[in-house]
């Protein structure tokens, strides 16, 4: 069973980039806070300020051209 046809561009996407920049950062700064080197004060807004701001990067990167079709993203070849 095939779920996505082609597993490396959804890789290379933008959306899924921060995607997991979001959960990496979830996870640092949760077991930051766990091990005491950073307060809840602190952890709670600024994870949820980066969780923010990658969602909002994920969602343009939705709607960005990014040319992965066969290629390195931002890798344009001309059509001469």
């Amino acid at each position: 069973m095939k779920l996505i046809p082609n597993k490396k561009k959804i890789l290379k996407s933008y959306s899924f980039l921060s995607l997991a920049a979001n959960f990496l950062i979830a996870l640092s700064i949760s077991g930051l806070s766990v091990l005491g080197v950073l307060s809840s004060e602190i952890a709670l807004p600024l994870l949820c300020c980066l969780a923010i701001a990658f969602g909002v990067a994920g969602l343009a990167g939705r709607f960005v051209d990014q040319n992965i079709d066969d290629g390195i993203i931002g890798d344009q070849k001309d059509d001469q």
